[in-house]
C-alpha cells in the first residue's frame, strides 16, 4: 500500500511512522492526533483512494496556525481574483488596440489588390482615428490623382 500525503508538516521518520500506523486506523473517519516529538494537534482524515493508495489529510488544531492559514487562504483568493480581473481588463484593452489596427491592415491591403472603394471607418476616441481620417484622407487625395491622370 502507498500513503499520498497532503499538507503533512516536516516531520521525522519515528513521526511519519506514527503518523502511517493512524493514517492505517482511523480509515474513512477523522481523528485527532498529537504528534509526539512536537506535541503539535492535528485532525487527520484517512482516505483509501484506490486499493493500493491512501491519502492523509492533516488541519492544524493550533489556534494561531489555523488563524495564519485561514488568513493566507483568504488572500491567495484575493490575490487570484485581481489577476482574472487585471486579465480580462488587458485582454479588452488589446482588443480595443488591435481591432482598428487591423481594420487599418485590411484598408490597405484591399487597395493594394485593386479595390479603390475602400475605406476606413474606424470611430475610436485616440490616435487611432486619426490615422484612420489620414488613411481616408491619403486615399482620397490618391483617388483624385488616378480620376486626372484618367482623363487626361
Amino acid at each position: 500500500t502507498r500513503l499520498l500525503a497532503a499538507s503533512l508538516p516536516d516531520l521525522g521518520a519515528p513521526d511519519a511512522a506514527a503518523l502511517m500506523d493512524w493514517a492505517f486506523e482511523a480509515r474513512d473517519r477523522p481523528e485527532r492526533i498529537s504528534i509526539p516529538s512536537t506535541g503539535e494537534e492535528f485532525l487527520l482524515r484517512s482516505v483509501a483512494l484506490d486499493s493500493s493508495v491512501t491519502g492523509i489529510f492533516l488541519k492544524t488544531l493550533d489556534p494561531e496556525k489555523a488563524a495564519i492559514a485561514a488568513a493566507l487562504t483568504r488572500t491567495l483568493i484575493i490575490a487570484a481574483g485581481f489577476l482574472i480581473i487585471a486579465a480580462l481588463i488587458v485582454n479588452l484593452l488589446s482588443k480595443a488596440i488591435t481591432r482598428p489596427i487591423l481594420e487599418l491592415v485590411e484598408g490597405t491591403e484591399s487597395i493594394a489588390a485593386g479595390n479603390l472603394s475602400t475605406r476606413t471607418g474606424i470611430q475610436t476616441p485616440d490616435e487611432l482615428r486619426r490615422l484612420s481620417q489620414s488613411f481616408n484622407l491619403i486615399f482620397n487625395l490618391l483617388w483624385k490623382t488616378i480620376r486626372k491622370r484618367l482623363n487626361l
